[in-house]
């Protein structure tokens, strides 16, 4: 789950000049260069129309991935031992109002659904300047970057390496991932409710034997933590201690914030408490 740069205080504490490292959620950029360019300059539209493709880019990785923010003002050198790139120094925007039409254009013209979301943060520096965090939050659909002239479609997603353009296996596979909307939504509200505190709207079962099971309640708070992306960890107090419960995300049918503030979860299987061991059954 990323954690957004909002203000002077996240960027403090979140990129350290010579150390911080780019990643999947994060990434530096002294500027989109080609934007600055002075009229009459040979191929001058031609690399404008490139560096705003690769602007389109920069956007739609991140919500193909987890989200992420997009540090513009910070520049960057290559690491030797990994190859990745490490914040170097802070290089200031001195026309942000420019730089944020820049911005919405390339959205507005190449990203397809041009009304996907990201926010602007402005982070003025002493001196003069700022430096501008764009947050992307992950999407549920897949983002495209369109160019109608060119005719042509790229799908990129985030890695730890920097862009990376998806293959026609992993546009199918994001493509037919029912689940990515479930984690999203649990990501929504776990920021909302950070104690990860969890109710079960079906409620929480015992079964003996053979006996059709009957209702039961935890002798504490139920907490829900999102392990990655693809499942989630309920812990579940008993007399018999913690038991820890691994699922999907495919197996959550809805998800609300509860007016107690906790997370209310709906699942299509049952968390049945059954021999000692607490797991999910199949309803029915």
């Amino acid at each position: 789950m990323p954690s957004f740069i909002r203000d002077q205080s996240d960027f403090a504490r979140l990129v350290q000049i010579g150390t911080t490292p780019e990643s999947v959620t994060l990434e530096f950029k002294k500027d989109f260069g080609a934007r600055n360019i002075p009229k009459g300059t040979p191929e001058r539209d031609e690399k404008r129309r490139e560096e705003s493709k690769e602007t389109a880019r920069d956007i739609a990785q991140f919500a193909n991935t987890l989200g992420g923010s997009l540090l513009i003002g910070v520049d960057e050198t290559k690491a030797s031992s990994t190859g990745m790139g490490v914040a170097s120094a802070t290089c200031r925007v001195r026309d942000v109002d420019d730089l944020r039409r820049w911005v919405d254009e390339a959205v507005t013209r190449l990203v397809v659904p041009s009304t996907m979301s990201y926010e602007w943060v402005v982070l003025p520096q002493l001196g003069g300047g700022a430096i501008v965090a764009i947050n992307v939050p992950a999407s549920a659909h897949l983002v495209t970057v369109w160019d109608r002239e060119q005719h042509t479609s790229e799908h990129l997603r985030r890695t730890h390496q920097g862009k990376a353009w998806m293959n026609p296996d992993e546009m199918e596979k994001h493509l037919m991932n029912g689940s990515r909307a479930a984690y999203l939504k649990m990501q929504s509200l776990m920021e909302r409710c950070p104690t990860g505190e969890a109710s079960i709207a079906d409620g929480h079962w015992i079964q003996h034997g053979s006996e059709p099971p009957e209702r039961w309640n935890p002798v504490g708070p139920v907490k829900l933590q999102l392990t990655d992306s693809e499942s989630f960890l309920l812990t579940v107090p008993s007399n018999n201690g913690l038991h820890a419960v691994p699922a999907p995300y495919e197996v959550i049918e809805g998800a609300w914030l509860g007016v107690d503030g906790k997370i209310n979860v709906l699942l299509t299987k049952r968390l049945l408490f059954r021999g000692g061991i607490i797991g999910l059954a199949r309803i029915g």
